[in-house]
């Protein structure tokens, strides 16, 4: 049985075909065979809101819950908006008086019951998905969305904290194992897609302030990485190489120095019944290849992979063998292997499921 590793890609001009779905069955507005902006809407949707149940009888302190009917000030089947008067109790001498003021804009669905609470329904959320890329549209998924091709620079990511955005390329610091810190980080980072080594907690903060949309490093720290957990971000934040303190690969460094200053779409992971696509950065090229095979990765000699475990964790290497008999590693596990050259180390033996084809 031939074995496939997975491949994450890596390249500076690249053919691809991405998906762009709504969560919902909804209408494509665009057409096979129409070219598109990353601004540009490709399908629409219409979320229902989801109604809130409001207990009256507590918010306004009274006795009894069957008194709400007499204190409304608004009828089942009105329109509200925020701030709008729901419910009024007038208290003596200008005491104990209480307004229920409407959280939402939307319809005061029902209600009161018998135990004094009414239903406010938000309302009708419009969804617009936009290409977020540029390219051509090759196919369409009726009510739902459209795949896109597109020609550019993609760097795969192992990691993203937040969603889809878009901005300007921006490689703050000189080398691949130089961390962003927040001194360097000023009102020209406004709307940026930022680039660097790794980034703290400080930096990011610094980051959020100025209005930066994302950052793009090799790898965080287990403090970064909890900090994120317990403090979800408006700035989306890719890690190329993994946890802990190892620097951004040269050659993914060198794909987005080289683009610098032209706008890049981040797409975050897309996750299915299926497991989760690999979040990524793209950069369209100024003008189309031939068409890209995204599958022609062939793992075997001079292919280039990741190793994922061990001491050279995130280190990059190019296959010298793909041994046929299995051998029993350190572990002591009996696994396929294949040989590598990775830095100055020559000939180093791994489990096929200890490293992750490049393309």
């Amino acid at each position: 049985m031939a074995w496939t590793a997975p491949t994450l890609w890596v390249a500076a001009k690249v053919s691809v075909r991405k998906a762009r779905k709504l969560p919902l069955d909804g209408d494509v507005v665009v057409d096979r065979g129409e070219w598109v902006r990353p601004e540009d809407p490709v399908a629409r949707a219409t979320e229902a809101g989801h109604p809130i149940s409001i207990n009256l009888w507590q918010e306004l302190d009274l006795k009894d819950p069957g008194e709400v009917a007499r204190y409304l000030v608004k009828a089942p089947g009105d329109s509200v908006q925020v701030g709008d008067v729901i419910a009024r109790k007038s208290g003596r001498f200008g005491t104990g008086k209480r307004d229920y003021l409407s959280p939402i804009d939307g319809v005061f669905s029902s209600g009161p019951t018998s135990w004094g609470e009414i239903l406010l329904t938000p309302n009708p959320r419009l969804i617009e998905l936009q290409a977020h890329l540029p390219g051509k549209i090759v196919n369409t998924m009726p009510n739902r969305g459209v795949i896109i091709e597109a020609v550019g620079a993609c760097v795969q990511c192992v990691a993203c904290f937040g969603g889809d955005t878009r901005g300007t390329l921006k490689t703050i610091c000189g080398s691949p194992s130089e961390s962003l810190e927040p001194h360097q980080l000023d009102e020209s980072c406004d709307g940026a897609v930022l680039v660097g080594s790794s980034v703290g907690i400080e930096s990011l903060r610094a980051a959020l302030l100025l209005g930066v949309r994302a950052i793009i490093v090799g790898s965080i720290t287990a403090a970064t990485y909890r900090w994120l957990l317990d403090n979800p971000q408006p700035v989306t934040l890719l890690v190329t190489e993994g946890f802990g303190s190892m620097p951004m690969a040269r050659h993914t460094f060198d794909i987005l120095a080289a683009n610098e200053g032209r706008e890049a779409s981040v797409l975050a992971p897309v996750h299915t019944a299926w497991g989760a696509s690999p979040a990524e950065v793209f950069v369209p090229a100024d003008e189309d290849v031939e068409e890209g095979n995204e599958d022609g990765v062939a793992f075997g000699k001079g292919a280039t992979v990741r190793i994922l475990r061990g001491e050279l964790a995130g280190t990059w290497a190019t296959i010298d063998e793909v041994l046929r008999a299995s051998r029993k590693l350190g572990s002591g596990v009996q696994s396929p292997v294949v040989t590598v050259d990775a830095e100055d180390k020559k000939g180093i033996i791994i489990g096929r499921s200890n490293v992750e084809l490049v393309g």
